[in-house]
């Protein structure tokens, strides 16, 4: 089928798509072959992956362990199966209520969740930002230069007092901007029946990098698409910012928004939880399998009207279960440290053996 590494000359002709499989299928027999044979240790970042792993490379890795006769460490269980170790994420903002640590702000309890996620008053210009730089910022409506390095965005005030959603990810095709920005414009349809003023104040920020031309074309085209859309008072684009402004747009988001299908782990979703962002994620690979509980840490939604009742859902939640959501997801993302990143490598690699007790 016509997909992101696909082209449509591909999907039409048949004899050329038949040549395609037969080139994946010799493929994916070298790759199982080569991987299978040759890892001692086989490590991969979550259960999707490992599942997909384990089809391709099991057979030729169970072989080896079986054929290998020195063995420096016992045997362990399931050996020539892979061993999931989560990747590292930046949970270092995570502050928990009760007795874990401290709580979220001096003053803040359930009612005060939606003021603390609120725009604070807009930030003055910081020192090293240019004019060139402001006058980025402010024509940002036009057609973006590709940007290499990352430049500090001065964030002006918000069009108006709002919940924030924020998507982030690169802008490529397999992130799948467009089924968000088709899920945003029905969301905001809706509000127009059942006029709950969080949803109609809501507004959706793109943050992503820039790779090369390809990329800043599908950006500008995803603006001209938000224009057509009549959706651009409350869709706002950012383009290769820097870790401290990222930083604080998690901050001043309610919902994180990720639309890729089949993503191996997805760690800005967990980033998402860490700042206090409910997640809605596809529901696929490992988003659905490692990471979000649908209703209870997040929510899986598959295509644009699930996508849309999950946003209205959480943007009319009222404080008590935003509050509880918001708190469930902190603690799943403690799961996802470097800490526990170091500890799962240690005991995957310990059992080659080697290793000091």
């Amino acid at each position: 089928s016509l997909i992101y590494n696909n082209g449509a000359l591909f999907s039409k002709v048949r004899i050329l798509k038949q040549m395609k499989i037969f080139y994946y299928t010799v493929l994916m027999s070298l790759y199982g072959y080569c991987g299978g044979n040759f890892a001692d240790v086989i490590v991969v970042n979550s259960s999707w992956t490992k599942n997909h792993i384990d089809r391709l490379w099991g057979t030729f890795a169970k072989k080896r362990a079986r054929r290998t006769k020195i063995k420096l460490a016992p045997r362990r269980e399931n050996e020539g199966q892979a061993i999931v170790v989560y990747p590292p994420c930046d949970v270092s903002s995570v502050e928990l209520k009760g007795k874990e640590t401290v709580v979220l702000s001096s003053s803040s309890s359930t009612t005060k969740l939606i003021q603390l996620k609120k725009r604070p008053p807009p930030l003055s210009s910081p020192p090293d930002v240019d004019d060139g730089e402001e006058k980025l910022r402010q024509n940002d409506t036009q057609d973006t230069p590709y940007v290499k390095k990352a430049k500090r965005l001065v964030l002006g005030e918000y069009k108006v007092p709002h919940f924030s959603a924020i998507a982030v990810g690169q802008f490529r095709p397999e992130k799948n901007h467009k089924l968000l920005l088709e899920s945003w414009k029905l969301m905001k349809t809706n509000v127009e029946t059942n006029r709950h003023p969080a949803c109609e104040t809501a507004v959706l920020k793109l943050v992503g990098g820039l790779r090369d031309k390809n990329d800043l074309q599908r950006y500008n085209a995803l603006k001209r698409m938000v224009k057509e859309m009549g959706i651009e008072d409350s869709v706002e684009f950012y383009h290769d910012v820097d870790n401290a402004t990222l930083k604080e747009l998690l901050q001043q988001s309610i919902v994180g928004l990720h639309a890729m299908t089949d993503e191996h782990f997805g760690i800005c979703i967990v980033e998402y939880m860490a700042f206090g962002a409910v997640p809605i994620a596809h529901n696929s690979g490992g988003p659905k399998m490692d990471i979000i509980q649908h209703g209870v840490d997040g929510f899986l939604a598959s295509d644009v009207a699930s996508y849309a009742a999950v946003l209205e859902g959480v943007f009319s939640m009222n404080d008590e279960k935003l509050g509880e959501m918001i708190e469930n997801g902190k603690r799943k993302s403690l799961q996802f440290s470097e800490e526990n990143f170091n500890a799962g490598m240690f005991d995957a690699l310990k059992s080659m053996g080697g290793f000091a007790p």
